[in-house]
C-alpha cells in the first residue's frame, strides 16, 4: 500500500544566529521558547541547541529548521530535507 502525505501549513524558524547575554551565555529565542546555545564537541564546535520531543532530546545544530508540528511540538529538519519537502506559502 502506498500514501500521501496530507497537506498541511506547518510553522517553521531557522537557528541562523543567536544572542550573547551580558554574563556571555548565549540563547536564541524560536517559536516563543528560548533555547541555549552550546558548542557541539563531536562538530567542530559547532553551535547546537537542543530541542525535547516525544522521542527525547534532539540535537538541532546552526542552519536546522525547528518546525512547530500539527499538535505545536517542535522539532528540527535538516536544511537540505526542508527544502525537499516544504515550500513557503502566503498567508
Amino acid at each position: 500500500m502506498k500514501f500521501r502525505k496530507k497537506p498541511v501549513v506547518i510553522e517553521a524558524e531557522q537557528f541562523t544566529e543567536w544572542e550573547t547575554e551580558d554574563d556571555g551565555h548565549q540563547y536564541v529565542t524560536l517559536h516563543g521558547k528560548r533555547f541555549p546555545v552550546y558548542r557541539d564537541v563531536f562538530d567542530e564546535g559547532r553551535a547546537v541547541i537542543f530541542i525535547s520531543t516525544m522521542e527525547g532530546d534532539m540535537a538541532a545544530p546552526l542552519g536546522y529548521w525547528v518546525i512547530k508540528g500539527v499538535e505545536g511540538e517542535l522539532y528540527g529538519c535538516q536544511p537540505d530535507i526542508f527544502e525537499k519537502t516544504y515550500e513557503q506559502v502566503n498567508d
